[in-house]
């Protein structure tokens, strides 16, 4: 049986032996060897599959790592493991937002100023909570910034608290601003 792990959320972590494996343990390169071997992850603790109830695959993701998920891979080439992360999730259940979003819009230029982030936070000249209507639709410009939760004090004063924002500029579809 292959060696899973698991975490409440459902991440499921498997690996196959890479080519190096094979070349370092010879016994691995018969026909009748298993592709699959124990291994360590950070965050995923639990052995077995995800249970029947996660059955959509949200993503999947092949990583390089070492057997105890923790050394860096230069320390360990010849050991390295192939390891498939595949994210369940449970079908017909929608997705509580994650995000914390503001928004401001201006009306007299069609535009709409869309502000998120992980946590809660507050940003100059876009105070109104939640996403932009859906009237705007077209992304015009996106960046991301790097600020504190007050959206005024200066980086190096909350760096503890620090968070990534995403702001985007959107704008009605078919409509031309006039300058």
């Amino acid at each position: 049986l292959p060696w899973l792990l698991r975490s409440t959320a459902c991440t499921r972590r498997m690996l196959r032996i890479t080519s190096a494996l094979r070349r370092a343990v010879p016994a691995l390169s018969s026909p009748r060897a298993s592709l699959w071997s124990p291994f360590q992850s950070k965050g995923i603790t639990v052995y077995g599959k995800c249970p029947s109830k996660y059955s959509t695959i949200d993503k999947v993701v092949t990583e390089e790592q070492c057997p105890d998920g923790v050394t860096n891979l230069r320390y360990c080439q010849s050991t390295a493991l192939n390891v498939t992360i595949a994210t369940k999730g449970e079908a017909g259940v929608a997705m509580v937002a994650s995000e914390y979003c503001l928004h401001q819009e201006d009306v007299e230029d069609h535009k709409c100023f869309e502000a998120c982030g992980a946590s809660p936070f507050q940003s100059k000249g876009i105070t109104v909570y939640g996403k932009c209507p859906s009237k705007y639709s077209t992304v015009d410009k996106v960046v991301t910034e790097e600020q504190c939760p007050d959206g005024v004090t200066n980086l190096r004063y909350c760096q503890s608290t620090a968070l990534n924002v995403t702001i985007a500029t959107k704008g009605e579809a078919g409509v031309i601003a006039m300058v």
